[in-house]
Protein backbone atom coordinates (compact mmCIF):
# COMPACT_ATOMS: atom_id res chain seq x y z
CA UNK A 1 0.00 0.00 0.00
CA UNK A 2 1.26 3.42 -0.83
CA UNK A 3 2.60 5.28 2.14
CA UNK A 4 1.06 8.75 2.32
CA UNK A 5 2.69 11.55 4.20
CA UNK A 6 0.26 14.11 5.58
CA UNK A 7 1.23 17.67 6.37
CA UNK A 8 0.48 18.52 9.98
CA UNK A 9 1.50 21.71 11.75
CA UNK A 10 4.43 21.16 14.06
CA UNK A 11 2.79 23.21 16.76
CA UNK A 12 0.38 20.35 17.49
CA UNK A 13 3.27 18.71 19.31
CA UNK A 14 3.12 21.52 21.83
CA UNK A 15 -0.61 21.13 22.26
CA UNK A 16 -0.34 17.41 23.07
CA UNK A 17 0.97 18.26 26.54
CA UNK A 18 -2.08 18.86 28.72
CA UNK A 19 -0.28 19.62 31.96
CA UNK A 20 0.95 23.07 30.95
CA UNK A 21 0.19 26.02 33.20
CA UNK A 22 -2.35 28.49 31.89
CA UNK A 23 0.36 31.09 31.28
CA UNK A 24 2.39 28.56 29.31
CA UNK A 25 -0.67 27.53 27.30
CA UNK A 26 -1.28 31.12 26.29
CA UNK A 27 2.31 31.39 25.05
CA UNK A 28 1.86 28.22 23.01
CA UNK A 29 -1.44 29.50 21.63
CA UNK A 30 0.26 32.70 20.59
CA UNK A 31 3.05 30.73 18.90
CA UNK A 32 0.50 28.50 17.19
CA UNK A 33 -1.31 31.54 15.78
CA UNK A 34 1.97 32.97 14.49
CA UNK A 35 2.98 29.70 12.85
CA UNK A 36 -0.49 29.25 11.39
CA UNK A 37 -0.17 32.65 9.74
CA UNK A 38 3.24 31.66 8.34
CA UNK A 39 1.92 28.37 6.97
CA UNK A 40 -1.19 30.07 5.57
CA UNK A 41 1.02 32.59 3.76
CA UNK A 42 3.27 29.81 2.42
CA UNK A 43 0.23 27.84 1.25
CA UNK A 44 -1.09 30.85 -0.68
CA UNK A 45 2.14 31.26 -2.67
CA UNK A 46 2.81 27.82 -4.26
CA UNK A 47 2.65 27.35 -8.00
CA UNK A 48 0.47 24.24 -7.56
CA UNK A 49 -2.35 24.70 -5.04
CA UNK A 50 -5.09 22.37 -6.28
CA UNK A 51 -5.96 19.60 -8.73
CA UNK A 52 -6.59 22.04 -11.56
CA UNK A 53 -3.10 23.50 -11.16
CA UNK A 54 -1.61 20.00 -11.08
CA UNK A 55 -3.46 18.97 -14.25
CA UNK A 56 -2.09 22.04 -16.02
CA UNK A 57 1.54 21.81 -14.87
CA UNK A 58 1.97 18.05 -15.21
CA UNK A 59 1.58 18.49 -18.98
CA UNK A 60 4.67 20.73 -19.19
CA UNK A 61 7.44 18.73 -20.85
CA UNK A 62 10.33 21.13 -20.28
CA UNK A 63 13.15 18.81 -19.07
CA UNK A 64 14.22 21.09 -16.21
CA UNK A 65 10.72 21.53 -14.78
CA UNK A 66 10.79 19.91 -11.29
CA UNK A 67 7.85 17.57 -12.01
CA UNK A 68 10.04 15.96 -14.67
CA UNK A 69 12.92 15.14 -12.32
CA UNK A 70 11.95 11.46 -12.07
CA UNK A 71 14.10 9.19 -14.24
CA UNK A 72 11.28 6.65 -14.41
CA UNK A 73 7.94 7.74 -15.91
CA UNK A 74 6.03 5.13 -13.89
CA UNK A 75 7.40 6.53 -10.61
CA UNK A 76 6.48 10.04 -11.78
CA UNK A 77 2.94 8.90 -12.50
CA UNK A 78 2.72 7.17 -9.10
CA UNK A 79 3.72 10.42 -7.42
CA UNK A 80 1.20 12.51 -9.38
CA UNK A 81 -1.66 10.05 -8.78
CA UNK A 82 -0.89 9.93 -5.05
CA UNK A 83 -1.22 13.69 -4.52
CA UNK A 84 -4.14 14.86 -2.41
CA UNK A 85 -5.25 18.44 -1.83
CA UNK A 86 -7.17 20.15 0.95
CA UNK A 87 -8.57 23.68 0.99
CA UNK A 88 -5.14 24.93 2.07
CA UNK A 89 -3.16 23.12 -0.66
CA UNK A 90 -1.09 19.93 -0.64
CA UNK A 91 -2.41 17.47 1.96
CA UNK A 92 -0.71 14.19 1.10
CA UNK A 93 1.48 12.28 -1.35
CA UNK A 94 3.45 9.06 -1.70
CA UNK A 95 6.75 9.90 -0.01
CA UNK A 96 8.47 6.73 -1.26
CA UNK A 97 8.46 8.04 -4.83
CA UNK A 98 10.62 10.98 -3.74
CA UNK A 99 13.32 8.69 -2.35
CA UNK A 100 14.29 8.01 -5.97
CA UNK A 101 15.33 11.67 -6.31
CA UNK A 102 18.36 13.60 -5.11
CA UNK A 103 17.76 15.98 -2.24
CA UNK A 104 18.10 18.92 -4.63
CA UNK A 105 15.42 17.57 -6.99
CA UNK A 106 13.10 16.64 -4.09
CA UNK A 107 13.51 20.15 -2.67
CA UNK A 108 12.69 21.79 -6.02
CA UNK A 109 9.72 19.49 -6.57
CA UNK A 110 8.19 20.14 -3.14
CA UNK A 111 8.78 23.88 -3.63
CA UNK A 112 6.12 23.75 -6.36
CA UNK A 113 3.64 22.91 -3.60
CA UNK A 114 5.07 25.30 -0.97
CA UNK A 115 6.40 22.40 1.13
CA UNK A 116 10.15 22.43 0.41
CA UNK A 117 10.93 22.01 4.12
CA UNK A 118 9.69 18.40 3.92
CA UNK A 119 12.51 17.36 1.57
CA UNK A 120 15.08 16.74 4.29
CA UNK A 121 12.62 14.42 6.10
CA UNK A 122 12.38 12.21 3.02
CA UNK A 123 15.78 12.43 1.30
CA UNK A 124 18.96 12.92 3.30
CA UNK A 125 20.49 16.33 2.48
CA UNK A 126 24.19 16.82 2.09
CA UNK A 127 25.85 17.84 5.33
CA UNK A 128 28.90 20.07 5.57
CA UNK A 129 32.20 18.63 6.83
CA UNK A 130 31.56 19.69 10.38
CA UNK A 131 28.37 17.52 10.29
CA UNK A 132 26.29 20.30 11.80
CA UNK A 133 25.33 22.55 8.88
CA UNK A 134 22.84 21.27 6.32
CA UNK A 135 23.78 22.32 2.80
CA UNK A 136 20.62 23.13 0.84
CA UNK A 137 20.52 23.61 -2.92
CA UNK A 138 18.21 26.60 -2.57
CA UNK A 139 19.17 29.26 -0.08
CA UNK A 140 16.86 31.51 1.89
CA UNK A 141 16.59 35.24 1.35
CA UNK A 142 16.87 35.78 5.10
CA UNK A 143 20.28 34.06 5.27
CA UNK A 144 21.67 35.57 2.07
CA UNK A 145 20.62 39.22 1.43
CA UNK A 146 22.42 39.18 -1.95
CA UNK A 147 19.93 36.58 -3.13
CA UNK A 148 17.01 38.51 -1.68
CA UNK A 149 17.95 41.55 -3.77
CA UNK A 150 18.64 39.73 -7.01
CA UNK A 151 15.46 37.63 -6.72
CA UNK A 152 13.45 40.78 -6.06
CA UNK A 153 14.77 42.24 -9.32
CA UNK A 154 13.91 39.01 -11.15
CA UNK A 155 10.32 39.33 -9.89
CA UNK A 156 9.87 42.95 -10.96
CA UNK A 157 6.75 43.52 -13.03
CA UNK A 158 8.70 45.42 -15.68
CA UNK A 159 10.07 44.90 -19.17
CA UNK A 160 13.22 42.86 -19.69
CA UNK A 161 15.03 46.10 -20.58
CA UNK A 162 14.14 47.69 -17.23
CA UNK A 163 14.95 44.47 -15.38
CA UNK A 164 18.35 44.28 -17.10
CA UNK A 165 19.14 47.86 -16.07
CA UNK A 166 18.30 46.97 -12.46
CA UNK A 167 20.50 43.87 -12.65
CA UNK A 168 23.44 45.88 -13.99
CA UNK A 169 23.04 48.41 -11.17
CA UNK A 170 22.97 45.55 -8.65
CA UNK A 171 26.08 44.03 -10.24
CA UNK A 172 28.01 47.32 -10.06
CA UNK A 173 26.80 48.59 -6.70
CA UNK A 174 26.33 45.41 -4.66
CA UNK A 175 27.81 42.24 -6.12
CA UNK A 176 31.14 43.65 -7.30
CA UNK A 177 31.95 45.41 -3.98
CA UNK A 178 30.95 42.24 -2.10
CA UNK A 179 33.34 40.13 -4.20
CA UNK A 180 36.11 42.67 -3.68
CA UNK A 181 35.75 42.14 0.07
CA UNK A 182 35.76 38.33 -0.28
CA UNK A 183 36.04 36.55 -3.61
CA UNK A 184 34.64 33.10 -4.33
CA UNK A 185 37.76 31.32 -3.11
CA UNK A 186 37.34 32.87 0.35
CA UNK A 187 33.66 32.14 0.99
CA UNK A 188 31.84 29.30 2.72
CA UNK A 189 30.01 26.65 0.68
CA UNK A 190 26.48 28.08 0.84
CA UNK A 191 27.69 31.67 0.57
CA UNK A 192 29.51 30.84 -2.68
CA UNK A 193 26.40 29.09 -3.98
CA UNK A 194 24.42 32.26 -3.26
CA UNK A 195 26.90 34.30 -5.33
CA UNK A 196 26.74 31.74 -8.16
CA UNK A 197 22.94 31.88 -8.08
CA UNK A 198 23.12 35.68 -8.32
CA UNK A 199 25.46 35.44 -11.32
CA UNK A 200 23.10 33.00 -13.02
CA UNK A 201 20.08 35.30 -12.66
CA UNK A 202 22.02 38.31 -13.92
CA UNK A 203 23.50 36.44 -16.88
CA UNK A 204 20.11 35.04 -17.87
CA UNK A 205 19.13 38.58 -18.87
CA UNK A 206 22.46 40.21 -19.70
CA UNK A 207 24.21 37.83 -22.17
CA UNK A 208 27.36 39.67 -21.04
CA UNK A 209 30.62 37.91 -21.88
CA UNK A 210 32.58 39.47 -19.00
CA UNK A 211 29.91 38.56 -16.42
CA UNK A 212 29.72 35.01 -17.79
CA UNK A 213 33.49 34.71 -17.46
CA UNK A 214 33.25 35.89 -13.85
CA UNK A 215 30.49 33.33 -13.28
CA UNK A 216 32.81 30.61 -14.59
CA UNK A 217 35.75 31.87 -12.49
CA UNK A 218 33.61 31.85 -9.35
CA UNK A 219 32.44 28.33 -10.11
CA UNK A 220 36.02 27.12 -10.67
CA UNK A 221 36.95 28.52 -7.24
CA UNK A 222 33.91 26.76 -5.74
CA UNK A 223 34.85 23.45 -7.39
CA UNK A 224 38.44 23.77 -6.18
CA UNK A 225 37.40 24.65 -2.62
CA UNK A 226 34.58 22.08 -2.35
CA UNK A 227 35.51 19.24 -4.75
CA UNK A 228 33.24 16.76 -2.94
CA UNK A 229 30.10 18.91 -3.02
CA UNK A 230 27.08 17.01 -4.32
CA UNK A 231 25.89 20.21 -5.95
CA UNK A 232 28.77 20.70 -8.38
CA UNK A 233 26.77 19.44 -11.37
CA UNK A 234 23.69 21.45 -10.37
CA UNK A 235 25.64 24.70 -10.03
CA UNK A 236 27.59 23.92 -13.21
CA UNK A 237 24.30 23.91 -15.15
CA UNK A 238 23.83 27.61 -14.41
CA UNK A 239 27.38 28.39 -15.54
CA UNK A 240 26.83 26.35 -18.70
CA UNK A 241 23.74 28.41 -19.55
CA UNK A 242 25.61 31.67 -18.91
CA UNK A 243 28.33 30.57 -21.33
CA UNK A 244 25.76 29.57 -23.95
CA UNK A 245 23.80 32.81 -23.71
CA UNK A 246 27.00 34.88 -24.08
CA UNK A 247 28.00 32.62 -27.01
CA UNK A 248 31.16 31.21 -25.41
CA UNK A 249 30.46 27.83 -26.92
CA UNK A 250 33.86 26.14 -26.60
CA UNK A 251 33.97 26.92 -22.86
CA UNK A 252 30.44 25.52 -22.51
CA UNK A 253 31.45 22.30 -24.26
CA UNK A 254 34.54 21.98 -22.03
CA UNK A 255 32.36 22.39 -18.95
CA UNK A 256 29.97 19.70 -20.20
CA UNK A 257 32.88 17.28 -20.62
CA UNK A 258 34.05 17.99 -17.06
CA UNK A 259 30.54 17.57 -15.58
CA UNK A 260 28.68 15.05 -17.77
CA UNK A 261 25.95 14.66 -15.13
CA UNK A 262 24.64 18.16 -15.85
CA UNK A 263 20.98 18.09 -16.87
CA UNK A 264 21.49 19.88 -20.19
CA UNK A 265 20.93 18.98 -23.81
CA UNK A 266 23.53 18.28 -26.47
CA UNK A 267 24.77 21.17 -28.58
CA UNK A 268 24.35 20.84 -32.35
CA UNK A 269 27.03 21.75 -34.86
CA UNK A 270 27.18 25.54 -35.02
CA UNK A 271 28.47 27.82 -37.79
CA UNK A 272 29.00 31.31 -36.39
CA UNK A 273 29.86 34.30 -38.56
CA UNK A 274 31.03 37.84 -37.87
CA UNK A 275 27.81 39.83 -38.23
CA UNK A 276 27.20 43.36 -37.01
CA UNK A 277 23.73 43.99 -35.65
CA UNK A 278 20.88 41.55 -35.04
CA UNK A 279 21.35 37.97 -36.21
CA UNK A 280 19.83 34.56 -35.66
CA UNK A 281 20.82 30.91 -35.67
CA UNK A 282 18.79 29.02 -38.25
CA UNK A 283 18.46 25.24 -38.39
CA UNK A 284 20.16 24.13 -41.60
CA UNK A 285 18.56 21.77 -44.09
CA UNK A 286 20.60 18.85 -42.71
CA UNK A 287 18.76 19.33 -39.37
CA UNK A 288 22.09 18.88 -37.57
CA UNK A 289 23.63 22.33 -37.89
CA UNK A 290 22.83 25.86 -36.77
CA UNK A 291 23.95 28.57 -39.20
CA UNK A 292 24.14 32.22 -38.19
CA UNK A 293 22.18 34.62 -40.44
CA UNK A 294 21.73 38.39 -40.40
CA UNK A 295 18.31 39.63 -39.27
CA UNK A 296 17.12 42.81 -40.97
CA UNK A 297 13.96 44.60 -39.85
CA UNK A 298 11.57 45.26 -42.70
CA UNK A 299 10.20 48.64 -43.80
CA UNK A 300 6.71 47.28 -44.46
CA UNK A 301 4.45 46.20 -41.56
CA UNK A 302 5.42 42.86 -40.05
CA UNK A 303 4.86 40.72 -36.97
CA UNK A 304 7.66 39.30 -34.83
CA UNK A 305 6.73 36.62 -32.30
CA UNK A 306 8.86 35.56 -29.33
CA UNK A 307 8.04 31.94 -28.52
CA UNK A 308 9.44 28.53 -27.60
CA UNK A 309 8.05 24.98 -27.72
CA UNK A 310 8.61 24.47 -23.98
CA UNK A 311 6.30 27.41 -23.20
CA UNK A 312 2.83 26.02 -22.50
CA UNK A 313 1.17 29.33 -23.36
CA UNK A 314 3.00 29.36 -26.70
CA UNK A 315 1.47 25.95 -27.38
CA UNK A 316 -2.00 27.39 -26.70
CA UNK A 317 -1.26 30.27 -29.08
CA UNK A 318 0.16 28.29 -31.98
CA UNK A 319 -2.67 25.74 -31.85
CA UNK A 320 -5.26 28.56 -31.97
CA UNK A 321 -3.48 30.17 -34.92
CA UNK A 322 -2.98 26.87 -36.75
CA UNK A 323 -6.67 25.98 -36.39
CA UNK A 324 -7.77 29.27 -38.01
CA UNK A 325 -7.19 29.26 -41.79
CA UNK A 326 -7.15 33.06 -42.08
CA UNK A 327 -4.73 33.59 -39.19
CA UNK A 328 -2.56 30.71 -40.37
CA UNK A 329 -2.23 32.28 -43.82
CA UNK A 330 -1.58 35.73 -42.32
CA UNK A 331 1.25 34.54 -40.07
CA UNK A 332 2.81 32.55 -42.89
CA UNK A 333 3.04 35.72 -44.99
CA UNK A 334 3.73 38.46 -42.44
CA UNK A 335 5.48 37.00 -39.39
CA UNK A 336 8.89 35.92 -38.18
CA UNK A 337 9.38 33.88 -35.03
CA UNK A 338 12.27 34.04 -32.56
CA UNK A 339 13.31 31.84 -29.66
CA UNK A 340 15.40 33.18 -26.78
CA UNK A 341 19.14 32.65 -27.21
CA UNK A 342 19.32 30.47 -24.09
CA UNK A 343 17.96 27.39 -25.92
CA UNK A 344 20.90 26.27 -28.06
CA UNK A 345 20.91 22.89 -26.32
CA UNK A 346 17.24 22.20 -27.08
CA UNK A 347 17.26 22.41 -30.87
CA UNK A 348 15.36 19.12 -31.18
CA UNK A 349 12.28 20.82 -29.72
CA UNK A 350 12.57 23.64 -32.27
CA UNK A 351 12.90 21.17 -35.14
CA UNK A 352 9.72 19.39 -34.06
CA UNK A 353 7.90 22.74 -33.80
CA UNK A 354 9.10 23.85 -37.26
CA UNK A 355 7.93 20.62 -38.87
CA UNK A 356 4.50 20.85 -37.27
CA UNK A 357 4.05 24.61 -37.80
CA UNK A 358 5.99 25.64 -40.95
CA UNK A 359 4.17 29.01 -41.03
CA UNK A 360 5.79 29.79 -37.64
CA UNK A 361 9.37 28.61 -38.13
CA UNK A 362 11.47 29.44 -35.10
CA UNK A 363 14.98 30.82 -35.36
CA UNK A 364 17.18 31.40 -32.29
CA UNK A 365 18.23 34.95 -31.49
CA UNK A 366 22.03 35.18 -31.52
CA UNK A 367 22.08 37.87 -28.81
CA UNK A 368 18.79 39.42 -27.77
CA UNK A 369 20.61 42.58 -26.68
CA UNK A 370 21.19 43.27 -30.40
CA UNK A 371 17.42 43.44 -30.94
CA UNK A 372 17.08 46.85 -29.32
CA UNK A 373 13.53 47.33 -30.63
CA UNK A 374 12.23 44.36 -28.60
CA UNK A 375 12.03 45.12 -24.89
CA UNK A 376 10.28 41.94 -23.69
CA UNK A 377 11.42 38.38 -24.34
CA UNK A 378 8.79 36.73 -22.19
CA UNK A 379 6.95 34.02 -24.10
CA UNK A 380 4.78 34.46 -25.97
CA UNK A 381 5.05 38.10 -27.05
CA UNK A 382 3.62 39.27 -30.38
CA UNK A 383 5.17 42.48 -31.73
CA UNK A 384 3.67 44.61 -34.50
CA UNK A 385 6.29 46.67 -36.34
CA UNK A 386 6.18 49.35 -39.00
CA UNK A 387 9.41 50.53 -40.64
CA UNK A 388 11.36 48.51 -38.09
CA UNK A 389 9.74 50.17 -35.07
CA UNK A 390 7.38 48.53 -32.59
CA UNK A 391 3.93 50.13 -32.75
CA UNK A 392 1.95 47.57 -30.73
CA UNK A 393 2.27 44.22 -28.96
CA UNK A 394 0.41 41.43 -27.19
CA UNK A 395 2.05 39.82 -24.17
CA UNK A 396 0.92 36.33 -23.12
CA UNK A 397 -1.75 33.94 -24.37
CA UNK A 398 -4.19 32.44 -21.84
CA UNK A 399 -5.59 28.93 -22.24
CA UNK A 400 -8.95 30.32 -23.37
CA UNK A 401 -7.12 32.28 -26.08
CA UNK A 402 -7.50 35.89 -27.20
CA UNK A 403 -8.10 35.67 -30.93
CA UNK A 404 -10.50 38.62 -30.81
CA UNK A 405 -7.73 40.90 -29.52
CA UNK A 406 -5.26 39.47 -32.04
CA UNK A 407 -7.65 40.02 -34.95
CA UNK A 408 -8.33 43.56 -33.79
CA UNK A 409 -4.66 44.49 -33.65
CA UNK A 410 -3.93 42.86 -37.01
CA UNK A 411 -6.75 44.88 -38.62
CA UNK A 412 -5.35 48.07 -37.06
CA UNK A 413 -1.92 47.56 -38.64
CA UNK A 414 -2.80 45.54 -41.75
CA UNK A 415 -5.90 47.25 -43.23
CA UNK A 416 -6.36 44.57 -45.89
CA UNK A 417 -6.74 41.78 -43.33
CA UNK A 418 -10.11 39.98 -43.53
CA UNK A 419 -10.10 38.09 -40.22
Amino acid sequence: MKKLIFIVSLVLIFLSTTSLASEKISEVDALKKQLDRVYDLAASQPLIKNQADLTFYQAIDYPEFPLNAFSNEHVRQDFIESIRFSEKGLAGFNSETLTTLSYADAYKLLSLFGQSYLAEHIVSPEVATNKSTVIKPYLSNAEYPILAQVRAIDNLDKSDTDRLAAFKAFYQNTLTPSLQEADCSERAHNDTMAVLDAFYLINFYSDDKVMAEQHLACFNAFASHFPDSKYLSIVAEGVYKSLLSSRQLSQAENLQQLYPKMNVGELPKIKSLSINGPSVYRIDSDEKTLVQRAFTFKTEPEVIVIAHPYCHFCQFMIKDINADKVLKAFFKQHSRWLADENYLDHVDALMSWNKEYPMARLDIAYLKQDFTQLDNWGTPTIYFLVDGKVVDKIVGWPQQGQKELLNKKIKNHFPGFKG
